[in-house]
């Protein structure tokens, strides 16, 4: 039987769950977030459009809140999160890559495409949202602040809109929990540490 890996938050310190596909003979596995690309979640939200919906889905650092990735698409399917993925990881690739039980992630095509790129797939457990809070508050937050408050009539009008709340959000926006510092500000310079030293 295949073993992967499950994780929960609790602040900065990550909890991992090593499991079988059927769920017996689970172990946590403590662990602490302190810098880049060890813990990554993904999902996907909607976005609606003036005639119907889109699908973004955005990847998350868990260390410096930054998105690290996104892509948009008005058919909700794997190839809009495999897309998203090959954008991301031309900049980096975490340790672990954490996301809901939804089809995209649940299918073949994703499974192997994070296995061939050596990252552990990490799936909240049923019906257990919070275990991918950091995505979950990020969509909150661009619901709220953009998508909800912005008539997009298309795809290219809602892409250009989102690649610029992005934009503001990494490079802009400052947070508390990072002590006043704004998502990129933690992400890349810790990024180019190894490269300096």
């Amino acid at each position: 039987m295949s073993t992967e890996l499950l994780a929960r938050i609790d602040k900065n310190r990550v909890y991992c769950l090593t499991y079988d596909y059927d769920f017996r003979g689970t172990e946590y596995l403590p662990f602490t977030i302190d810098r880049p690309n060890q813990a990554w979640s993904i999902d996907i939200t909607y976005v609606p459009i003036r005639r119907g919906f889109l699908y973004l889905t955005a990847v998350i650092d868990w260390y410096s809140r930054c998105i690290v990735g996104w892509e948009v698409d008005d058919t909700l399917d794997t190839r809009m999160v495999i897309n998203a993925l090959k954008k991301t990881f031309k900049v980096a690739k975490p340790r672990i890559l954490n996301s809901d039980q939804g089809c995209q992630f649940t299918s073949q095509q994703y499974i192997d495409f994070v296995k061939e790129n050596g990252i552990r797939q990490s799936m909240d457990g049923k019906s257990r949202w919070a275990d991918n809070i950091m995505i979950e508050r990020w969509f909150r937050s661009f619901k709220y602040e953009e998508a909800y408050l912005t008539q997009y009539n298309n795809i290219r009008e809602a892409r250009r809109a989102i690649g610029r709340y992005i934009h503001t959000y990494n490079f802009e926006r400052r947070h508390s929990a990072l002590e006043y510092q704004t998502p990129a500000e933690c992400y890349y310079p810790a990024m180019l540490l190894p490269y300096v030293a």
